[in-house]
């Protein structure tokens, strides 16, 4: 009999909530168990369950003996108890509880034997098997989680964020921020409510949670008027600043009433909201490149609407990189001509290069510095000139930023690539230009009346301020065309690698449809299907379908290596386990979303 389940504890707290989880096997625990087995040999979970209950109800037990007995209940307990705050943590939005709380909440009722011991006691395990007690403590953890979250004020929900740390701070406000577009809350008021629910989780939290009158413990308290007061306050000395988004800087001052109307609808989006997914910062899937690059297609001509030319700035970059591959003789390399066209396919950094450029350049006799030039002067250089020409063709720069200056500069079409590039183009300014941008184009005021508001003795005419504004204007011209710049060799550098790891993809897919239809049905079983290898055995009881599978992988690996050698001239046999690892990968990202 296994008796791991009597001493083996899980690491929740490392995982987010999620199993596997990693063992803390307690030696102690472990030993004592195989000392009992030897003494018991023929005991079921069932009797070692209720051996240990016994003990812990027993009152002329050592405490010794107590102590253990508990420990190897929670050890039996501890598994469904981590599965059991995954379920529930799932269930619920993130504002309103997370992982920690729950394992500390249940380490508190079960770690401390007092309370465990109440419990058991109050367990009548008369016609009962054993194993009801996991049922049993189970359904009593559930019920105090429940308990705990129903302690929860709505006020809590809004503002139990951590302040002190800008990160955590900046991520909660983007949380409602996206619960407010759930609640179809749209620009520019979403950034006008989040810009005031910044300053009122700080005032709510100094005057009514720190405060020291309030009542440790308790609910936490409706705000009171004064704390719409001072947001409101904030919001109108701070909204013209270099850090406030645009659209706070539009309309007149707003009044504490406001305040309260705006931060009741942050409320209200949050408790209508489902639960969402935070996505970490450093995700580098193909998924979220090829979002970016789909996305980077996108901009505005000033006089239309959003064209989408996806399709024109594919067929010229492709064009562009189908001549510079017919023209590998004309080529100036210290690279043989015969590796040349290995270079892009096999070290460009796509997800499926099986080498990195000082591989590569081992490999083919040059240092890693050569295939380096090569690749930028050869290949992102001249892409990145055409698509500078194709792009630039499309805008007209000075018509577009007037354009944008006049009619979005308090509202900017985040959809819109170039008005994202123009916001952080002005957030790049400093402090005096963009606030003078603020008081033109969202209070349109004249001249004079931002001469007056500047309050500067220097520059109080309106003849300096327009000649300021003329070389405000220019100066955030030249900004974005710089930020367009670096966006466009960022597109460059995306489009080179999906198009590199579509040839690879291709290579696999062709190698995938020669495989036996039997293979290709057990690949796509356990990859498409999610199957795992027990329940695909059970579909083909008189067949070893794991060897199969791994007959199936190596046909593809020797597949990739022979076309790798006989068209890029590349022998990859020292990089066998690299290569699986490509295919592994090609198989459980990539071939459920392939229409074979």
């Amino acid at each position: 009999m296994q008796i791991e389940k009597f001493y083996t504890f899980y690491d929740f707290t490392n995982h987010n909530g999620y199993p596997p989880f990693k063992p803390l096997i307690q030696n102690r625990l472990k030993k004592r168990m195989e000392w009992l087995i030897n003494l018991y040999p023929n005991w079921d979970y069932t009797i070692w369950v209720n051996y240990f209950m016994k003990i812990i109800k027993d009152n002329s037990q050592s405490e010794f003996e107590k102590s253990f007995a508990h420990w190897h209940l929670l050890a039996y307990l501890d598994l469904d108890r981590c599965y059991l705050i995954w379920r529930e943590f799932r269930k619920f939005p993130f504002y309103v509880v997370n992982s920690h709380e729950l394992y500390d909440l249940t380490n508190s009722l079960l770690f401390q034997r007092d309370k465990f011991q109440k419990y058991i006691y109050k367990y009548d395990s008369k016609n009962l098997r054993g194993a009801n007690l996991k049922t049993y403590m189970l359904a009593i953890l559930k019920n105090t989680i429940r308990e705990k979250l129903d302690l929860k004020s709505s006020w809590r929900i809004l503002c139990d964020v951590d302040t002190n740390k800008t990160k955590k701070f900046d991520r909660a406000l983007q949380k409602r921020r996206d619960a407010l577009e759930i609640y179809q809350v749209t620009e520019p008021s979403v950034s006008q409510y989040i810009f005031a629910l910044k300053y009122f989780i700080q005032v709510y939290k100094t005057n009514r949670i720190h405060n020291s009158n309030r009542r440790q413990g308790s609910r936490w308290p409706e705000p009171e008027w004064s704390d719409f007061v001072e947001v409101a306050k904030y919001y109108n000395s701070q909204r013209f600043l270099s850090n406030a988004p645009l659209q706070v800087s539009a309309g007149s001052e707003i009044t504490p009433e406001t305040v309260k109307t705006w931060i009741n609808i942050c409320l209200k989006a949050l408790q209508y909201s489902p639960k969402i997914v935070e996505i970490p910062y450093n995700v580098n899937s193909d998924k979220q490149k090829d979002y970016e690059l789909s996305n980077s297609y996108k901009f505005s001509d000033p006089e239309e609407e959003t064209v989408n030319i996806s399709q024109q700035a594919d067929f010229v970059l492709r064009k562009k990189i189908q001549k510079i591959e017919h023209s590998f003789k004309e080529i100036r390399s210290k690279i043989p001509q015969e590796f040349r066209p290995a270079v892009m396919p096999l070290c460009y950094s796509h997800p499926f290069a099986p080498l990195n450029q000082e591989k590569l350049g081992n490999k083919i006799g040059v240092h890693q510095g050569t295939v380096s030039r090569y690749i930028s002067k050869y290949f992102e250089i001249p892409l990145l000139n055409e698509f500078k020409q194709f792009t630039n063709e499309k805008l007209n720069i000075e018509s577009y930023l007037n354009i944008f200056l006049e009619t979005r500069f308090t509202n900017p079409k985040f959809s819109n690539l170039l008005d994202k590039i123009l916001v952080e183009a002005i957030k790049s300014l400093d402090d005096e230009s963009q606030k003078i941008l603020k008081f033109r184009y969202s209070q349109n005021m004249d001249l004079a009346d931002i001469a007056s508001a500047l309050n500067s003795q220097k520059r109080n005419k309106p003849c300096e301020i327009k000649s300021i504004l003329v070389r405000v204007k220019n100066k955030l011209q030249q900004q974005f065309l710089e930020e367009l710049s670096k966006w466009q060799a960022e597109y460059i550098r995306l489009w080179l690698q999906k198009y590199y790891q579509g040839v690879i993809q291709t290579v696999l897919l062709n190698s995938f449809k020669k495989l036996d239809s039997f293979r290709q049905e057990i690949l796509e079983m356990r990859y498409c299907q999610r199957m795992d290898e027990r329940t695909i055995m059970k579909h083909y009881t008189k067949i070893n379908t794991t060897q199969a599978m791994c007959q199936a992988k190596q046909q593809l690996q020797q597949s990739i290596l022979y076309w790798i050698d006989n068209n890029l001239g590349v022998s990859l046999t020292t990089e066998k386990q690299q290569v699986m690892e490509i295919i592994e990968d090609w198989l459980s990202k990539n071939l459920i979303y392939i229409k074979l």
